[in-house]
């Protein structure tokens, strides 16, 4: 039996149907109601997340063009909107996945390892560095963080570096303030138990990885240039190469460069979810026979939310409105 929906004006229950309107550009009928008690109207789109949207209908398209290598000007064109729509619905999808991200990370049914590294990019031009810290579950390639935030500029010209440096000065201060919080949603993953971490042989992780976990903390370096210890940090540097690859604004030698933090971090952000909940995954193991011939195995095909145990399927935009 279908139920009616309470008031979002009064709550009350005491509602009847008040005819139908089209949407202007989909042309989809929604439900009108008027509430009897304070004879306000209101409609199905009045409680949704994506009130006052003119076109909700192309959210779910966004979301996913968004992860597959376009910039802002292509992805508008894709989808028939303005660069500031499309801009706008970023923003609006980023928060959705954010939420959503806090909302299931801890639950999952194999207890995570975790793997941290950073990646740099630039804003607007070369000498304007940013730094993006990336936190990835080691088993199921789950990222568990990705952030954009100024670093010191890397430039050869001392003009150039001062002047990023002094624009950015409140910023780049705040570097080590941002890789804890980042840090820290390793324990938001796993409230409990120790923390079981790889990095490479950066000798600044250590002095985060102690202040953020002190002693609960399991802490293995690996050098990326050993011949053993080469595949270790393959989970994090290969989720380094699919953000470099999937997210245009990492692209280089392309005219797609970031343009603003903000909204670099606004696509971080979808990327999560993109790849966490949407994206399935080839697991595989490689191994070689008598003869010294190396074969694959594929485990499984699943996204890394299955791989956690979080999710049963692939979650999609509809679900993703729905449970925030």
């Amino acid at each position: 039996m279908e139920t009616k929906p309470v008031c979002p004006h009064c709550s009350s229950d005491k509602v009847s149907y008040s005819g139908k309107y089209k949407r202007k550009r989909s042309r989809h009928l929604i439900q009108r109601y008027k509430c009897s008690q304070c004879n306000k109207t209101f409609s199905d789109q009045t409680c949704s997340q994506t009130f006052r949207q003119k076109r909700p209908e192309i959210n779910s398209k966004i979301l996913e063009l968004s992860c597959s290598k376009m910039g802002i000007r292509k992805l508008a064109k894709a989808v028939k909107a303005s660069k500031n729509t499309v801009q706008s619905r970023i923003k609006f999808l980023s928060n959705l996945c954010d939420e959503f991200q806090n909302k299931y990370m801890s639950k999952w049914k194999i207890k995570p390892q975790f793997q941290f590294d950073e990646m740099e990019s630039y804003e607007h031009s070369k000498h304007a560095t940013i730094g993006i810290p990336v936190i990835v579950e080691k088993n199921s390639h789950f990222l568990v963080g990705a952030v954009a935030q100024y670093v010191k500029s890397r430039s050869q010209y001392p003009t150039l570096r001062d002047k990023h440096n002094s624009a950015h000065e409140n910023e780049i201060q705040e570097k080590d303030k941002i890789i804890k919080e980042q840090l820290k949603l390793c324990r938001t993953m796993k409230p409990q138990g120790r923390i079981i971490i790889d990095t490479d042989g950066d000798n600044t992780y250590p002095k985060y990885i102690k202040e953020v976990f002190g002693n609960e903390s399991v802490h293995s370096v690996y050098i990326s240039g050993d011949d053993v210890n080469k595949t270790k940090l393959f989970p994090v540097n290969n989720m380094c190469g699919c953000l470099r690859d999937d997210v245009a604004m990492l692209l280089r030698r392309t005219r797609n460069g970031c343009k603003n933090i903000s909204m670099l971090s606004a696509r971080l952000s979808i990327y999560k979810f993109f790849s966490n909940f949407l994206k399935k995954k080839e697991y595989s193991r490689y191994w070689k026979d008598d003869k010294g011939k190396k074969h694959k195995t594929i485990l499984s095909f699943e996204t890394p939310a299955m791989k956690l145990g979080i999710f049963d399927s692939p979650v999609g935009y509809q679900f993703l409105l729905n449970s925030v």
